[in-house]
């Protein structure tokens, strides 16, 4: 069955959904998703950087079983040369493409070569970017928050992942990776109640050093996961802080 005009690929209208049901087909699936799979990629870049930024759009209508079979085969040939990750994005031409995170160290000659040879026969553009900013990257392909007016949501019908791997690219399990997420939020969360006035206040006076070039959330999460090890420094900041404060008098 191929793709027509009409919703068959994507959906112009999405759910609400819940964000523990559907995935990425729901408006609150694909925030849950996309929040999680963006964070998981940022942490894993800091193991296992990321090297190069691909995107290929694919420039003709293929069936459900087409797009399974030529990626099927594009990846057997990518594993051959590096790992990496790929995420798909369906377009309202009904076409669909891929953005593909590489870090592997493989050089960009290579990799252009490995593209015809892996997409020969079919019709498609590409580029190839050197990686600088993973953060920013990874927040961009799984449209988060700022990026969420750019998403294209793939149709219940569509049984196509929305993303998966080459080769060997997360230094842990996925699970794992977010587990670990997890359990630093909550350690976060438990520390900032737990020293408070001290992490604000330390936190305000390290803000302003630097001009409010980091934001003072930043600083307030930074502090907080040291602690209780940088307790001291927390405190001795806190105290500097209060005697910088105008008119303020020790009781």
């Amino acid at each position: 069955m191929y793709y027509s005009k009409t919703p068959q690929l994507i959906q112009p209208q999405p759910q609400e959904g819940n964000q523990r049901q559907r995935g990425w087909k729901t408006i609150n699936g694909w925030d849950y998703e996309a929040k999680k799979l963006a964070t998981c990629l940022i942490r894993n870049s800091k193991h296992a950087p990321y090297r190069w930024h691909i995107t290929v759009n694919i420039k003709t209508v293929l069936t459900i079983a087409e797009h399974k079979a030529f990626w099927k085969r594009a990846t057997k040939i990518f594993r051959q040369h590096f790992s990496g990750f790929y995420i798909r994005e369906p377009n309202l031409d009904n076409h669909i493409n891929y953005h593909l995170m590489v870090n592997s160290k493989i050089s960009e000659r290579r990799l252009r070569d490995c593209l015809k040879l892996a997409l020969a026969d079919m019709p498609y553009t590409h580029t190839v970017k050197r990686i600088y900013s993973p953060f920013g990257l990874c927040r961009y392909i799984c449209k988060v928050k700022d990026h969420a007016d750019k998403r294209v949501y793939i149709a219940d019908t569509v049984n196509l992942n929305k993303h998966g791997t080459i080769g060997e690219f997360w230094h842990k399990p996925l699970s794992q990776i977010w587990q670990s997420v997890i359990k630093e939020e909550r350690h976060i969360s438990a520390t900032v109640n737990e020293a408070e006035p001290h992490i604000t206040r330390a936190a305000s006076y390290l803000h302003g050093l630097t001009g409010g070039y980091y934001t003072l959330k930043h600083i307030r999460r930074s502090l907080a996961k040291g602690y209780p090890d940088n307790a001291p420094e927390i405190r001795a900041l806190s105290a500097t802080w209060l005697d910088n404060l105008p008119g303020y008098r020790d009781a």
